[in-house]
């Protein structure tokens, strides 16, 4: 199954839930020397499908996730705010995803 057509895709990770809906992320790029790559989110349903692949935000690394019994997920991850470039002036970002809803909410 593909779930999306992307280059530079990295370190693709998963989490379940007790009813059996899923979560897929992973990063995507830099494509440039010094630049900031992307995390990206899907959601599978306890149905078996999976819903449209979602861009949370630009990111200096990997990220942290979670799924709750409830089918609450949660990502959390470093956004990079350095205009020289470098990596250490970073937010940390959060995206909430409730129980039964389509898509994350919008991440702060």
């Amino acid at each position: 199954m593909t779930l999306a057509r992307q280059t530079n895709v990295n370190d693709p990770q998963v989490a379940a839930d007790a009813r059996q809906g899923a979560l897929v992320v992973w990063t995507r790029g830099p494509f440039v020397e010094g630049g900031s790559s992307a995390i990206y989110a899907v959601l599978r349903s306890d149905r078996g499908r999976f819903g449209a692949v979602q861009r949370l935000g630009a990111t200096g690394g990997g990220a942290g996730f979670d799924m709750a019994p409830s089918g609450e997920a949660i990502v959390v991850w470093d956004h990079p705010v350095c205009s020289d470039g470098s990596d250490n002036c970073s937010l940390v970002m959060v995206a909430i995803r409730p129980a039964g809803s389509a898509r994350f909410a919008r991440p702060g």
